[in-house]
């Protein structure tokens, strides 16, 4: 994972994932909008998180990190997401507590 990313390993959700987002552009005086799409194939969970910047010109402020992609007006950040634990797996966890 890229250093710049390091904040958002400990987000196991989108919610988590908007909060770090959100206090990361906070951190460097960006106000922004953030999309997050979550996606899930095999057991892999991954975000898509779209940040959207107001003005637009701050855009350069967060294009110089390493892990980000511009999209039009938009930059981008894929995120590794903790996988999802299956019924079972859940279940036995459950038991162990027990």
């Amino acid at each position: 994972m890229h250093d710049s990313l390091k904040p958002f390993a400990g987000c196991s959700d989108a919610a988590s994932l908007r909060c770090a987002i959100q206090a990361l552009c906070t951190e460097k005086g960006i106000a922004s909008r953030v999309d997050i799409w979550t996606l899930a194939k095999s057991g892999k969970r991954q975000a898509l998180c779209f940040v959207r910047t107001d003005p637009a010109a701050h855009v350069q402020q967060l294009a110089s990190m390493p892990g980000l992609t511009r999209i039009g007006n938009e930059m981008l950040f894929i995120v590794d997401l903790p996988s999802e634990a299956s019924p079972q797996e859940t279940a036995l966890a459950a038991e162990r507590v027990q």
